[in-house]
């Protein structure tokens, strides 16, 4: 059976041919276990790709706050009035991403 979505650190497992089956026995498991190895592959390139996928976005979301804070920062600059900033006492927490491991 195939994961569907493998998660960081997932094993899988590809049976061997065994060498001492007849010719007929071992050109089935041969392609049984090639098949197998298609379907791993598959499942882990899918699976990098569902990652990049997410990481671009949450680069994209991050690049979207970026340029945000930069278009409000040009706003103020040259200004003449005074300008009262708000800051929370401690910096905000990061947040690791709970779907790979370190």
């Amino acid at each position: 059976m195939v994961a569907s979505a493998p998660s960081c650190g997932a094993k899988f497992e590809v049976q061997l041919v065994p060498h001492d089956a007849r010719e007929e026995e071992s050109l089935h498991a041969a392609l049984d276990a090639l098949v197998r190895l298609s379907d791993v592959a598959n499942s882990v390139f899918n699976s990098i790709t569902d990652r990049v996928r997410e990481q671009r976005d949450h680069v994209g979301a991050a690049r979207r706050r970026v340029e945000d804070a930069q278009r409000k920062i040009d706003a103020l600059k040259g200004s003449q009035r005074a300008t009262r900033v708000f800051s929370p006492a401690k910096f905000p927490e990061v947040l690791r991403d709970p779907t790979c491991c370190d």
